[in-house]
């Protein structure tokens, strides 16, 4: 058997994979050399994980001897003992292969999709660590853009600004869009530096995906910081003091140089 990555990089090389093959690869075995069932469970009597590793449905025990001493006892003990270990390995692996390709199934994922389409399905429901850590920094590499999708393109803006954004609740989306264009992206200490929030920015941005935190992403890594706090404030709940109005001051004193001269888009306060 090859190495881990020499057998996973073969497995990349693949177009496309069959959610059993995903399913298989995403608990660290290798389906050219493991077989399974269309409910998921492993077939025939062996497996092989990606680093060569057997894992063996194991043999029966034998039958006792006629006579039988205390060597004969101890020996029959460390056997049965082996092999409950081995049945354990084999039913706990089969059982996350099986959970896996049920997950797979009910998802909207086809029969088949690209290494790319699985994995960054894996990596939102926190799966296939087994590869992730085996690709370490060439993840990024592999998932592309696809694993980083952006904000919605923004708007240009105008010399002349439109009217004052209201600071009652949710601004409209349009206007929303066009006050955010203002803004270049920013990354996340400083976000965490405009708004602060326990240091809890870092993990906003690592869960984008999950909490929709995503909306805002102006490219990889960087957000608009507008964007930004308008999630922050109406979909995650900013902390203690925070609100739109405040979020907004902030941002106005933060307005880069080039939109210097749409101060007036923002809102007066007393």
């Amino acid at each position: 058997m090859q190495p881990t990555l020499e057998r996973l990089s073969f497995w990349m090389k693949h177009d496309t994979w069959t959610r059993a093959q995903a399913a298989l690869l995403f608990c660290g075995l290798d389906p050219r050399h493991s077989a399974v069932s269309d409910k998921g469970q492993l077939q025939d009597a062996h497996a092989f994980t990606l680093d060569g590793a057997a894992i063996n449905w194991p043999a029966p025990l034998p039958t006792y001897p006629v006579i039988v001493n205390e060597s004969v006892i101890d020996y029959m003990d460390r056997l049965g003992r082996e092999r409950d270990r081995l049945l354990g390995r084999w039913q706990l692996i089969s059982q996350q292969v099986e959970d896996c390709l049920h997950l797979l199934q009910a998802s909207s994922l086809p029969e088949r999709a690209t290494p790319q389409q699985f994995l960054i399905w894996a990596k939102r429901k926190g799966l296939a660590s087994y590869i992730f850590a085996a690709l370490g920094g060439s993840l990024a590499s592999v998932l592309g853009e696809f694993d980083e999708p952006l904000a919605r393109p923004l708007p240009a803006v105008s010399p002349v600004g439109g009217g004052p954004l209201s600071p009652e609740g949710p601004p409209p989306e349009n206007y929303l869009l066009t006050l955010a264009a203002l803004f270049d992206p920013v990354k996340v200490p400083q976000l965490e530096a405009m708004f602060p929030a326990n240091g809890q920015w870092a993990r906003f941005a690592e869960r984008a995906l999950r909490n929709g935190l995503v909306s805002a992403r102006a490219e990889r890594g960087a957000f608009n910081p507008l964007l930004a706090a308008d999630w922050w404030v109406h979909n995650q709940g900013a902390g203690p003091g925070w609100d739109w109005e405040r979020c907004l001051k902030v941002l106005k004193r933060n307005l880069p140089a080039r939109s210097s001269g749409q101060l007036g888009m923002f809102p007066v306060y007393d």
